[in-house]
């Protein structure tokens, strides 16, 4: 072969080992740059969602009795997020990049413990709503029939607003039973209070009857009305009976759930998150 058939390939394969280390460099400096991406998607991620996550708490809610829900404290924001949040915490399924954060953790057989706790936790809830609301399908239906026979010249009133003289509020006595009836099956508390308040109809005194945690039950009734007892002895049968607790009981093992479930939930998230940072992904 003649020396410039030499040099001519020597050229060639000098130029080819060039190209391939180029390709080479810059495959590897793209790995770097999606990795290092990555990793700071991954930081974002934590300080945003899974540190604030972890700190998840079962809150009551107004709306209906004995309602709860997932909150995330406001004090479990990073300090340049926590100035928006309400005081009272952000519901759960309001938390941005929560999505992301649960495919985080199916999409990581490694997380599979912290994601099976969530799912755990996510049925409780539903659990406990759905017996929740199955109460309240039992208590209403029994205490509008039962205040149908009490006092059938009396007009049943289910709305927001305080009602008309000579009526009872069917909405806020199924609120009182409910709420109660909870308290005495889970704690064994039953103290029905009532008492009683005047107002002026058309001129003439008439009276209210109010169980001491809620609005008027009786509306504009003559005083013997709301002496006579019969309202607080039907609110103590119903609070105490027996298929309403079988009712509470369901919502209680539900709770329980819920809240084991979430207590190893957090405990195992917060050792995830601490990993990340020292681990800078």
């Amino acid at each position: 072969m003649a020396i410039d058939d030499i040099i001519v390939w020597t050229g060639f394969i000098t130029g080819i080992i060039g190209t391939v280390v180029a390709t080479v460099t810059l495959v590897w400096q793209l790995l770097q740059w999606r990795t290092a991406r990555k990793e700071r998607g991954i930081l974002t991620l934590n300080a945003h969602v899974l540190k604030p996550w972890s700190d998840v708490t079962v809150t009551s809610v107004g709306g209906w009795p004995d309602g709860i829900e997932l909150f995330v404290p406001r004090n479990a924001f990073p300090p340049e997020v926590a100035p928006k949040i309400p005081d009272e915490g952000l519901p759960l399924s309001k938390l941005t990049g929560l999505f992301q954060a649960q495919m985080y953790l199916s999409g990581h057989p490694e997380h599979k413990d912290i994601w099976s706790l969530e799912v755990q936790a996510d049925q409780a809830l539903r659990k406990y709503n759905d017996a929740r609301r199955e109460r309240h399908r039992f208590v209403e239906t029994m205490v509008t029939e039962g205040m149908a026979v009490a006092y059938p010249d009396l007009t049943a009133a289910t709305s927001q607003e305080t009602p008309e003289a000579e009526s009872y509020w069917l909405s806020q006595v199924i609120r009182v039973v409910e709420r109660m009836s909870y308290q005495f099956d889970a704690y064994g508390i039953l103290n029905v209070q009532m008492s009683k308040s005047t107002m002026n109809v058309g001129g003439v005194a008439r009276w209210s009857l109010t169980e001491q945690n809620s609005m008027p039950l009786l509306v504009g009734v003559s005083e013997s009305r709301v002496d006579d007892g019969k309202l607080k002895a039907l609110l103590v049968r119903w609070i105490q009976d027996q298929r309403l607790s079988q009712h509470n009981l369901k919502m209680r093992e539900a709770r329980a759930e819920l809240d084991a479930s979430l207590e190893e939930f957090r405990t195992k998230l917060k050792e995830l998150c601490l990993r990340i940072d020292q681990s800078g992904g």
